[in-house]
């Protein structure tokens, strides 16, 4: 976690950049993979109506951008090829000459087209995730660009890009050791920076060698600081950027925490469901009072086998999560009446979802272990490492226990559910600061657009605002 300020830090970030130049040639081979790589369940997955309907003005605004005309995608059906390339573990650090494997896979319309004009990145948020989810929105853009080539990567530690992931159930201390022990004490590899720095390499490697001399790059959430990272060491590299659901390089930003972004984003949701007729005809005027009184009829008593705890985690976890946020207003209309259909539903629904589910113990007593949800390409340790050293500020332990007690007591409906928050944070022990932290990119050449939804409760409005400012105080072309 960085304690330099802005000012501080951005000439040292620099100094990064020539860093990139001593790298050893990398040698990228393509080989032809599926388009969609199956879920848990072995199903393709796809866009929501919703999300297409997102996706398709955001590929009309991407043509826009390179001064092509609208026009209706292609009948061809996309196509894929895989490459997992070699890449340093620590370009900082040349007495450890450990590699790992960058995975990319390039997604576009039946054949690769000759000449490639352009190359558009999409990168996922997290931390911690894969670029899986990702595949779907290239596999709906890539008829519309029938020029261009869709990459998608696997962040460094996620996925198919050496998985770097603690055990189920394995203890916090034990798996931190076995991974600094794996990686010659230098797990501070997996940090943005070095994330940044593989998709760079890869970027000017696939312009050198006909993949595309102009450069399109999308980021959504954690997604949107790795956007920042890259413009900073490379401000000429790309010619358009999109930040989607932004993550600020501020000191202020707490992905994962339950007080700055969890909490609020639940009470943000529930006051939305109080001004909707729908949604307050069902859960009443004060719908975060009705599901206060639902936790609390769970402490003492449960009419379905589902506990207070669990309530109050799959509520702060449905809330934040777009995809599932439907489940948090029918979760607690069903537990208010709980008859024999609602027990049932609710039985059937957990059920469901239990792969998706984040790990009630690893929740409340993370301590004892951190389980990865049973996704293979998502990784809960890299999710932590770049949380706690990057994305969120607080290192004094006796301060976050400050500041998660008064939020449990400011929301009492939370009371408890976050006791192990503060434990994780006092064995947690791998720390690290970088010098790009805390830095807006400055004179980036291409323009910057910013989107943001404004119920989107994983990363509140506020943040959009202080990224556009913070971009716009450094010299850059911005639009929010």
């Amino acid at each position: 976690m960085s304690s330099l300020t802005p000012s501080e830090d951005l000439l040292d970030c620099l100094l990064l950049k020539p860093l990139l130049l001593f790298q050893a040639p990398i040698v990228v081979t393509w080989v032809s993979c599926p388009a969609f790589t199956p879920d848990t369940n072995s199903k393709k997955r796809s866009m929501s109506p919703e999300e297409e309907v997102v996706f398709h003005e955001l590929t009309h605004t991407l043509r826009r951008s390179f001064g092509l005309s609208a026009i209706e995608a292609t009948s061809a059906v996309p196509s894929a090829d895989c490459s997992n390339t070699a890449m340093p573990l620590d370009r900082d650090n040349s007495s450890n000459t450990q590699t790992i494997n960058y995975f990319v896979k390039r997604i576009y319309t039946s054949t690769i087209p000759t000449p490639t004009t352009m190359q558009i990145w999409l990168h996922q948020g997290g931390p911690g995730l894969s670029g899986v989810a990702m595949e779907s929105v290239a596999s709906f853009m890539a008829p519309f660009f029938p020029s261009a080539v869709f990459y998608v990567p696997d962040a460094r530690g996620t996925g198919r890009s050496t998985l770097t992931v603690c055990n189920n159930n394995e203890e916090i201390t034990a798996c931190t050791n076995r991974l600094q022990s794996l990686y010659n004490g230098d797990v501070k590899a997996f940090r943005t920076t070095e994330v940044a720095k593989d998709m760079i390499t890869m970027m000017k490697y696939l312009k050198i060698n006909g993949g595309g001399s102009k450069i399109a790059l999308y980021g959504i959430s954690y997604g949107t600081y790795v956007v920042n990272r890259l413009l900073q060491l490379e401000p000429n590299l790309t010619d358009v950027n999109i930040l989607d659901g932004s993550v600020p390089p501020s000191n202020d930003v707490g992905i994962n925490d339950p007080v700055t972004t969890e909490i609020p984003g639940t009470i943000n949701f529930f006051a939305k469901c109080a001004a909707d007729p729908f949604c307050s005809s069902k859960l009443g005027a004060n719908p975060l009072q009705l599901a206060q009184s639902v936790v609390n009829k769970f402490r003492s008593s449960q009419c379905v086998a589902i506990s207070a705890t669990q309530i109050q985690v799959y509520t702060l976890y449905f809330t934040t999560q777009p995809d599932f946020a439907p489940l948090a207003t029918a979760l607690f209309y069903r537990l208010n009446r709980c008859n024999k259909d609602d027990q049932k539903w609710v039985l059937e629904r957990l059920s469901a979802l239990k792969n998706f589910l984040p790990p009630i113990d690893s929740v409340v007593n993370p301590s004892k272990g951190i389980a990865d949800n049973n996704i293979a390409e998502s990784s809960n340790f890299i999710n932590f490492l770049i949380t706690y050293n990057e994305l969120y500020t607080t290192t004094n332990s006796n301060a976050t226990s400050t500041v998660v007690a008064n939020a449990q007591q400011n929301y009492p409906m939370f009371e408890n559910s976050y006791t192990g928050y503060t434990q994780f944070k006092t064995v947690w022990s791998i720390y690290y600061t970088d010098p790009c932290d805390l830095t807006y990119a400055s004179n980036v050449r291409g323009p910057i657009l910013i989107l943001h939804g404004d119920i989107d409760t994983y990363t509140p409005l506020q943040y959009a605002s202080e990224f556009t400012q913070g971009l716009s105080n450094k010299g850059n072309n911005v639009t929010f």
